[in-house]
């Protein structure tokens, strides 16, 4: 596996801590959930592209939901490379051990919905093993519609610590299904951008070749 992007890692300090400790009471939780996603929201808008747009997103998803840590992952020559990082999160050190995350990876990858990794324990097909102290969520982030069999276009991954209860996991779960949808409109709205301007330079082009033609023919 590629090694991790040392230019985008972001330690979490206490900028993020701060933010998480500033998170209202609990009958307030959702509530502030949803205005934090509606900020996602409106930065895949507005981000000018994924190193732009990722490294916000997963520091806003991290100090959310009180998360030790957390990484995006993009697809890259049939493996996964981590782009951005807030640490403290489980960054694989060894070959073996980036062998297991991209197994852990792959497992969300073909699940097409987040998955939890309780530490020190394998996934859901017994062939990947969270090695790290940390209760890993994954949640893939859906491609281009129409792509096929194409890989997600990245992975989100939050480290939580261990101890909470169940439910506290399944609603992380679902608040990062929901980041990880936001991520995929982001991907769409760049595509969407993209086609429209070859569209537009198309159409320049036909345009020239229509006045060209017309001059020829005088």
């Amino acid at each position: 596996m590629p090694s991790p992007d040392s230019n985008a890692t972001q330690p979490a300090g206490a900028g993020a801590r701060a933010a998480v400790g500033a998170a209202p009471a609990a009958s307030q939780t959702w509530d502030y959930l949803a205005a934090e996603l509606s900020e996602i929201a409106a930065l895949a808008r507005t981000a000018g592209g994924t190193s732009e747009f990722y490294p916000e997103l997963l520091r806003r998803a991290v100090a959310a939901v009180a998360a030790e840590g957390g990484a995006v992952w993009l697809p890259t020559g049939g493996a996964w490379r981590q782009v951005c990082i807030v640490e403290p999160a489980s960054r694989p050190t060894d070959a073996s051990q980036q062998h297991q995350r991209q197994l852990l990876l792959s497992e969300a990858v073909r699940a097409s919905r987040a998955i939890v990794f309780p530490a020190r324990s394998r996934g859901e097909s017994g062939a990947a093993e969270n090695r790290s102290d940390y209760v890993i969520v994954v949640a893939p982030v859906a491609g281009a519609p129409g792509a096929g069999e194409a890989p997600p276009a990245a992975l989100i991954e939050l480290s939580l610590a261990t101890g909470l209860s169940p439910a506290a996991y399944e609603g992380v779960k679902d608040y990062l299904s929901a980041v990880a949808d936001i991520a995929a409109e982001f991907h769409a709205f760049h595509q969407l951008a993209q086609l429209t301007r070859v569209h537009q330079s198309q159409r320049r082009l036909l345009q020239l070749g229509q006045r060209a033609h017309a001059s020829l023919d005088l």
